[in-house]
């Protein structure tokens, strides 16, 4: 059950994986000091123009705006990987719940 913030989630973190590695080199090529100021200046102007630089609110494709969040409930906080990382994960009461049911392999209660 996917709720609206998590489909915008999801958007957003597609549109950044698509457009990280552009973005990367001209932020290398702008900061980059041995570069010749015309190429600094060409690649500081691409970085302007970028699709999420012209709407309001520039840079809505920020890696810093990604949330990790419940597959479940959709909160952001209490989060406890499942696997190797926390951005599959659940938060920590529906993990309670799963485990109590015997949902998740080689969990138990403590005693």
């Amino acid at each position: 059950m996917y709720y609206l913030h998590q489909k915008k989630d999801y958007k957003l973190r597609l549109n950044i994986k698509a457009q990280e590695l552009n973005y990367l080199k001209f932020k290398a090529l702008a900061r980059n000091k041995i570069v010749p100021l015309p190429v600094r200046e060409r690649a500081i102007d691409a970085l302007r123009s970028e699709p999420a630089a012209r709407q309001p609110g520039a840079f809505r494709t920020a890696a810093t705006r990604v949330h990790n969040l419940c597959t479940y409930t959709g909160r952001a906080r209490g989060l406890v990987g499942l696997g190797k990382t926390r951005s599959a994960g659940v938060s920590r009461l529906v993990f309670k719940n799963l485990a109590d049911a015997g949902l998740i392999a080689g969990v138990r209660r403590a005693s």
